[in-house]
């Protein structure tokens, strides 16, 4: 019963990609994106919010500047191991995206304070 259930909602999902809870405005809002993606706006970049770079998968990342195919990730603690090194799921989501041609940068949210990491965007889109 929980695979049919699943197949059903993952076949719901990519026929509709725009209901995802990730495209939500009401889905949990992370601040240190927040603080990252205002830096971006003050720069005069423009990029997307919550942007799905494939078609075949639902995924959606934080930021995308989709000309330059980079995309930036902010994330938590969930989405590493004890070594710091990203758990499966992320990390095989990080080679598929990598496969078609994306730059991902992943960024633990505290790193997204620095300005290294402003600095890392940049020099990922020249």
């Amino acid at each position: 019963m929980k695979k049919l259930l699943s197949a059903k909602r993952k076949a719901w999902l990519a026929a509709n990609p725009d209901k995802h809870v990730w495209k939500r405005d009401t889905k949990f809002a992370s601040v240190p994106c927040h603080v990252l993606k205002d830096k971006l706006t003050t720069l005069g970049l423009s990029f997307v919010e919550e942007y799905t770079p494939l078609t075949e998968k639902a995924y959606s990342v934080d930021i995308a500047f989709p000309t330059n195919k980079v995309a930036v990730e902010v994330n938590g603690e969930q989405h590493y191991n004890r070594d710091r090194s990203l758990k499966p799921y992320y990390q095989e989501r990080h080679d598929l995206l990598e496969r078609y041609g994306w730059r991902v940068l992943e960024m633990h949210y505290a790193f997204t304070y620095k300005d290294e990491a402003i600095d890392l965007i940049l020099e990922a889109l020249k």
